[in-house]
């Protein structure tokens, strides 16, 4: 009898969908005006008309919408698939309206027909996670726990876990909140900064996020800024791989950690890159009317882009696992990208040829926030509303007489899914519930979401029992992503030791392996076992191993450190992500490592090619950019060195490496020259001829360079 009323259910859909879809049609033939935006807002099934797929296998489907939702930014599921919404209501300008709504599934029809409001008074909230028992909410200057305690549906915990975040645009506020596969839960700036704290921290505590995301311990414990800064929305791989939005830029790679940058400042311009196809004009394809702008911005190319997700589940088909995804909020369209691997980090190409993803010809239509769901398919959030412009981005002349919040009180969630996934609906999950059992077998799912989870909810129920089980799974899944999230279950329990680190360290696949080292790394100082077979890796065929153990030889020091870093220099010569991370690694070795690498190989003195010479300066500018006057003296040492009398280029990259360093710290060469101190005094008379020939060379461009 239930199957019946649903197959019922869907015929009536889909009649209700032809007729929406001739209404759409009849309002497009008779408006005469393509470029005439509506002023009303279309039914949720009139607006599902409006969708274009640029590859038919796919269908969209309404899970949620008004008047069970009002102004959504983004959504999170817990554990068993309850869905989170952030409801900006409050936008653009107040005053203080903003909830968290929690949506139900109860008969499993794929619907989310029952609602309550979870939380409401909020200020601005535009980010939520669900974890422990509760939910995670961006809502600056404060990020929030807000927690059911007696299961009403509606959160009587409040609790002000960090707060500090900049109250800048209320576009451009901290939001972003995900879960990372190293058990820290990551958010992205949104370009207002900040110095964040605990609320029982005094302010010299605070931690700036100036220009840079951030991170935080579930438990409230810890905070602290990551390298690079999102927008709105962020994203991760199955991986690890970290990856930003902008409004114009889709997506970029975070290449470097914040504890790495932080031992050499001079990598900051390195740390993260765009990672767009040269070729990739940023132009659009909307299917909408132009939309009514106040400045002199295009608007079809990149213009509003957010939201970006990296498609991690198995609803949609191989084809689209491991692409990135991002709304154009203004030209009501979802963009998506194809990553394709590049060395240690990734080349990002258009998904579609001259059309998008998924558009819409409804101008009301706002993607703002993707994400994979329980059931793996790919949700939207639609801000559905008449504007998505903030008016502090439009001139004060052209500000009055326009309704900001038209169109408020409405909402769409939808989800995108192969035709064939789509019926029967899967059951919401109840993974709160399951067994430490079933729990690690969820970590073998193809749906990453559910591996996810399954890993939070282990963690969160800090159980040793898990622990043989995750140790079979790394040794036996055949499932390369399932190992991952092992390894870093027994990390975070305290049950991961050497020897399962040194098994990870050969596994065949070349991301268990660069995650083995990722988490050895801090282990290193301490354990000359994981040192020295790690140290054995310089020309292991894949480069995501190479530049994992160019990052990871930075926690160590001596012998085994250069011996592995020049072979790698060796090898690597003409990658600049890898030598950036070769540089950044030498610490106090810079010295030895100059001395062992131009004695190995004298050509980088005297014939290097143009990205050894980038190499040697960058080298040599971190030594002199610090205040060890040992690697300043062995850094002109290795300037003036070489046979006397003739000029080497590869003497010149480090010269000039030199005084970009000691410029980096406020100084000179010209002034060390002039007066030089007593324990360089030798070394700087030394390269006295080597500066005026590099004089000499700079007045004359005709001059040969000399060997």
């Amino acid at each position: 009898m239930r199957n019946s009323r649903r197959h019922f259910a869907a015929h009536l859909r889909v009649h209700s969908l032809v007729a929406a879809g001739l209404t759409l049609l009849a309002m497009t033939l008779s408006a005469g005006a393509a470029d005439e935006v509506r002023e009303t807002p279309l039914s949720p099934d009139e607006e599902l008309a409006s969708f274009e797929l640029a590859d038919r296998r796919l269908t969209v489907e309404l899970v949620a919408s008004e008047p069970e939702l009002d102004s959504p930014v983004a959504i999170s599921f817990d554990g068993d698939g309850r869905m989170f919404v952030a409801e900006m209501i409050d936008y653009p300008l107040g005053p203080t309206a903003g909830r968290i709504r929690l949506l139900e599934d109860r008969d499993a029809d794929g619907r989310y027909e029952h609602a309550t409001i979870f939380a409401q008074g909020l200020k601005f909230p535009n980010g939520v996670l669900a974890a422990r028992g509760g939910v995670y909410v961006t809502a600056a200057p404060d990020i929030l726990f807000l927690k059911d305690a007696d299961g009403d549906g509606v959160a009587e915990k409040r609790q002000v876990v960090f707060t500090g975040f900049g109250e800048g645009n209320q576009q451009l506020r901290a939001n972003g909140l995900t879960w990372g596969l190293d058990n820290w839960i990551y958010g992205a700036n949104g370009r207002s900064d900040g110095n964040v704290r605990r609320p029982a921290d005094p302010p010299d505590k605070a931690i700036s996020i100036r220009a840079r995301d951030f991170r935080f311990r579930p438990d409230g414990s810890a905070i602290e800024a990551t390298s690079g800064a999102s927008q709105f929305g962020q994203a991760g791989d199955d991986w690890g791989n970290r990856f930003l939005s902008w409004n114009t830029i889709p997506i970029r790679h975070a290449l470097f950690d914040q504890r790495f940058l932080e031992r050499n400042a001079r990598l900051s311009t390195q740390a993260v890159r765009d990672i767009a196809d040269p070729n990739d004009t940023g132009a659009v394809f909307p299917i909408s009317p132009r939309p009514h702008t106040f400045n002199r911005e295009r608007t079809d190319f990149y213009n509003a882009l957010c939201g970006l997700t990296i498609y991690r589940g198995d609803a949609l088909g191989p084809d689209y696992v491991g692409s990135a995804f991002v709304g154009e909020s203004l030209t009501n369209l979802v963009h998506r990208r194809a990553l394709m691997p590049e060395g240690p980090s990734f080349v990002s190409r258009r998904g579609e040829h001259a059309r998008e993803f998924l558009a819409s010809r409804d101008p009301w239509f706002h993607p703002v926030f993707m994400t994979t769901g329980p059931d793996g398919a790919l949700y939207i959030v639609d801000f559905y509303r008449r504007w998505v412009e903030h008016p502090a981005f439009v001139a004060e002349s052209l500000r009055g007489g326009v309704d900001w919040r038209q169109g408020a009180g409405h909402g769409r969630i939808w989800k995108v899914s192969r035709r064939e996934n789509t019926w029967p609906p899967q059951p919401p999950p109840r993974m709160s519930k399951d067994t430490t059992t079933a729990l690690v077998e969820f970590l073998k799912s193809p749906n990453g979401w559910r591996r996810d989870t399954a890993q939070r909810l282990l963690v969160e129920r800090d159980d040793a029992q898990a622990a043989p089980l995750l140790r079979a799974t790394v040794a036996d899944s055949r499932l390369p992503q399932a190992k991952l999230h092992a390894l870093s279950t027994l990390e975070a329990l305290g049950q991961l030791d050497d020897g399962l680190l040194l098994r990870a360290m050969e596994d065949g696949e070349p991301h268990v392996r660069q995650h083995a080292m990722r988490l050895a790394a801090p282990r290193l100082a301490g354990s000359p076992t994981l040192a020295k077979p790690l140290a054995r890796m310089a020309d292991f065929p894949h480069p995501l191993v190479r530049f994992q153990l160019a990052l990871s030889m930075s926690e160590i020091e001596g012998e085994q450190k250069i011996a592995a870093l020049v072979k790698l220099a060796n090898l690597e010569d003409r990658d600049p992500i890898i030598s950036a991370a070769i540089a950044g690694s030498l610490g106090r070795s810079i010295d030895k490592f100059l001395v062992e690498l131009l004695k190995q190989n004298s050509d980088w003195r005297r014939k290097p090619s143009a990205t050894q010479l980038r190499f040697l300066s960058d080298v040599a500018a971190i030594a002199c950019s610090g205040d060890d006057p040992r690697q300043l003296a062995a850094c002109l040492e290795q300037a003036a060195g070489g046979k006397p009398g003739k000029l080497k280029p590869g003497n010149f990259a480090i010269l000039v490496g030199a005084a970009q360093g000691l410029s980096d710290r406020g100084q000179s060469l010209r002034a060390m020259l002039q007066a030089p101190p007593a324990a360089l005094a030798s070394r700087l008379a030394a390269i006295g001829p080597l500066v005026a020939s590099a004089r000499a060379l700079a007045v004359n461009d005709e001059a040969p360079l000399g060997y």
